[in-house]
């Protein structure tokens, strides 16, 4: 008799931290899709100023965004593009390195940064590892592999250029 309780009390036990646990999951879920929304809708009001040539009241948005989310890789990226327009080299630079390491494995990052990098034209080799990162990330991608290709032909380094060319196709 006394086991049975036992077994029910620890039953009941069990339910109740189960739909706490359950309800902390949800509350946090909830949580992130409201900051995922609020990012969506400060990202949507920057494109509206970018739209209107409005550079610099684009980067006080993100700057202001930017506080209350600072740890958003995607405000970091396009304030890494706005800076970018407005010739800020060096910042966009850590901006778009700031959002690559709170997500390594963000691809639309990478791109970013190789675009800026490719613009720049200042350092081949650290433009071809960010391509390297980008062909490794989106190893389906066909494009990404023959731009790799590409730059180590400009490097003349044209047997692994055919590796990435034949990779590629």
């Amino acid at each position: 008799m006394k086991q049975t309780q036992k077994l029910k009390a620890t039953f009941i036990g069990l339910i109740i931290i189960g739909s706490f646990t359950f309800l902390a999951t949800d509350h946090s879920s909830a949580l992130q899709d409201q900051t995922t929304e609020k990012v969506n809708q400060f990202l949507l009001e920057a494109e509206g100023l970018l739209e209107q040539f409005q550079f610099q009241a684009t980067l006080n948005h993100l700057e202001r965004s930017l506080q209350l989310f600072p740890a958003s890789p995607r405000l970091l990226m396009r304030r890494g593009d706005v800076l970018m327009i407005l010739r800020h080299n060096q910042e966009a630079l850590a901006s778009y390195r700031q959002a690559l390491t709170l997500t390594p494995d963000c691809l639309e990052c990478h791109w970013a940064l190789w675009a800026f990098l490719n613009r720049l034209g200042i350092d081949p080799d650290l433009e071809l590892d960010s391509l390297f990162h980008i062909a490794d990330l989106d190893s389906h991608n066909p494009l990404a592999k023959i731009r790799v290709a590409r730059k180590l032909r400009e490097q003349e380094r044209f047997e692994e250029s055919v590796v990435y060319f034949q990779r590629a196709v």
